[in-house]
């Protein structure tokens, strides 16, 4: 009897690890108001700290941005010994960007969270909210990269804004001849020397 037992306590266990391998995690319910009221807010971001972000109605915890946001959230690379950064993924940001409906309202949320050091991409993004699009006309490669991802963000949002594929071709352009602008930068005022050799 001892070994039936045994034998039984042995199969009830396995056929209940299964079970619970075979469930998905339970994940505590979203408030879905809450859960929108943050992404506004995020959408706005290309990068943010988890810590320190307000929205109209006031001062966001972390604890309330990870339990909104959880599975929305990407975590960015960053040095040791700096506050980790995350960014929204992209159906998120469509979803928050398109709760908020249009530029005027972008720009009020977005002077909420003073984000600094604001890399690259949040410049960018703030001219594109304030409908300044020389950025697409830039050649720098980085800002470049920069005004084509912040276009598909807000496309349908913002008329005037260059089309992707006119970015895209400078962007091509500026990425072939900026190595050979600066390789040939210290030849300049330099014109007669090759000509008195002759």
């Amino acid at each position: 009897m001892d070994a039936r037992l045994r034998r039984w306590t042995a199969d009830s266990a396995s056929r209940w690890l299964r079970q619970l391998q075979a469930e998905e995690p339970v994940e505590p319910p979203v408030n879905e108001q809450e859960r929108e009221r943050i992404l506004r807010v995020c959408s706005v971001l290309a990068q943010f700290p988890a810590i320190g972000l307000r929205s109209a109605e006031g001062p966001i915890a972390e604890r309330e941005l990870r339990d909104a946001l959880g599975r929305d959230l990407a975590r960015v690379p960053s040095p040791a010994g700096q506050v980790p950064r995350f960014t929204l993924r992209p159906q998120a940001r469509r979803q928050g960007l398109a709760s908020l409906g249009n530029l005027r309202r972008m720009r009020e949320l977005r002077r909420l969270n003073g984000i600094e050091p604001a890399g690259v991409v949040q410049r960018v993004l703030d001219e594109y909210l304030e409908e300044d699009f020389s950025a697409a006309a830039s050649d720098d490669v980085e800002r470049l990269d920069a005004a084509l991802e912040v276009s598909g963000w807000l496309r349908g949002f913002a008329p005037a804004m260059p089309a992707p594929g006119a970015i895209e071709m400078r962007r091509a352009r500026r990425r072939l001849l900026q190595p050979m602008e600066r390789l040939t930068a210290g030849f300049m005022g330099r014109d007669g020397e090759p000509r008195a050799r002759c």
